[in-house]
């Protein structure tokens, strides 16, 4: 489960394996999530992101509380600046609050 400011990913709900959930389950249903929305939209983003899951493993979705912390205790967020590399980070007007405060 990731929680933002102002959104929540329920992947831990995502993949409910006691319901018939799983890693095929799984991806189907986050294409569905409010936040993907926007995106599912449009046909040719729709046509890419279904690819892209479609190829995608689902690591992931199975780790335990993976989206939240790394194994060294810290969200990503507040070790960004030991990235030594430069970057580029694009956002779109439908990216989320956490998006836009992080590429500032």
């Amino acid at each position: 489960m990731y929680k933002s400011t102002d959104v929540y990913l329920p992947i831990s709900d995502l993949m409910d394996t006691e319901n018939g959930g799983g890693i095929e389950t799984t991806k189907k249903e986050f294409l569905k999530m409010k936040q993907m929305r926007k995106s599912m939209e449009n046909k040719d983003v729709r046509e890419l992101l279904q690819n892209a899951m479609d190829e995608y493993s689902g690591w992931h979705f199975e780790g335990k509380d993976s989206m939240a912390r790394s194994e060294l205790g810290m969200n990503t967020i507040d070790r960004l600046d030991k990235i030594d590399a430069k970057v580029l980070v694009i956002i779109g007007e439908f990216d989320i609050k956490d998006y836009v405060e992080i590429a500032d």
